[in-house]
């Protein structure tokens, strides 16, 4: 039985998209990449997770991140703590969507606010755009459909789950928290390359990591604070305004993104593993993400939910 046929989904969907705008507890999960992730793809992040990452320690990117340590074992672990399946842009959501269960329980019947933007992101880019207009072209690179599925079955009052094909098996999984983790992929993850002068630059690598914590961060919070939504750019945002493409807290998924991507500058630049450059390009990156912080609260980041028996079979 589907449960998809609700423009509830399609918001909270859309209140966390990454807008890619370039102006001038447990034991680690083995991520699972579903069948219609191209190849290409997995690669490329199977490739990125490999990085080892060991940053220098600071206490507003601990207190943002809600981390011990920013050893590559605690970054990791922080991963898979959140993220657990990488889902591919063309998969047909309003089919793999189900209903598992009726008068499903959930540990309580707080809905965080959804701010509907005034603009929507398109998830392609326009084939026809050109050169003629000056305001870039916002593309979603990725997005925690996680956080919307449970959202979804939590306003219902059900148990959703989502239909999930990998490794040659077919499987549903139990939407029981934002925790189970499920990240979708958008082209401009892998078509945009922030800097273009190597293709290959921890600068790129970093673009598509930071982007990978930013979505993870969706799967925390809990009531008010689930999913920590973005909200609405206000005007004074420029080619932001109106999406919904901003935080209202400093923890929010910009806040992890921008103060993790400051310690990867710290770093480089510590041991010359980034050159002038890329340092630039790095910088550029966190004020970005710096400026989308609206706000100066701190949102509850204890999750909700919790992530047992995460496969239900075919």
């Amino acid at each position: 039985m589907g449960i998809a046929n609700s423009s509830n989904l399609r918001g909270v969907i859309l209140s966390l998209m990454v807008l890619a705008i370039m102006p001038s507890s447990s034991q680690a999960r083995s991520l699972v990449f579903s069948s219609q992730v191209p190849t290409q793809e997995v690669s490329q992040l199977r490739k990125d997770l490999s990085t080892t990452i060991n940053l220098p320690s600071d206490a507003n990117t601990l207190k943002v991140m809600n981390i011990g340590s920013l050893t590559d074992g605690a970054l990791k672990q922080w991963l898979s703590d959140r993220v657990g399946y990488i889902i591919g842009e063309d998969e047909d959501i309003n089919h793999n969507l189900v209903q598992l269960q009726q008068a499903f329980s959930y540990p309580n019947n707080i809905l965080p606010t959804i701010e509907r933007p005034t603009r929507s992101p398109r998830t392609r880019p326009d084939p026809g755009g050109g050169g003629g207009g000056s305001e870039p072209k916002p593309t979603m690179v990725m997005a925690n459909v996680g956080v919307s599925f449970y959202y979804l079955g939590k306003t219902k009052q059900v148990l959703a789950g989502y239909r999930l094909s990998a490794n040659q098996t077919d499987q549903v999984i139990p939407m029981t928290s934002p925790r189970v983790g499920i990240i979708q992929v958008g082209e401009g993850l892998f078509g945009m390359v922030p800097y273009e002068a190597n293709p290959n630059s921890m600068v790129n690598t970093w673009f598509r990591l930071s982007t990978l914590f930013h979505e993870a961060h969706h799967s925390d919070g809990n009531g008010k604070s689930l999913g920590f939504l973005h909200a609405t750019c206000p005007q004074s945002q420029g080619p932001y305004a109106g999406y919904a493409a901003c935080d209202s807290a400093i923890n929010g998924a910009y806040g992890v993104e921008a103060y993790l991507l400051n310690q990867v500058r710290k770093a480089c630049m510590a041991n010359n593993s980034c050159n002038a450059g890329e340092a630039e390009m790095l910088g550029r990156m966190i004020a970005d993400s710096l400026s989308r912080l609206i706000g100066k609260s701190f949102l509850d980041p204890r999750p909700e939910g919790t992530v047992t028996g995460v496969s239900s079979g075919t």
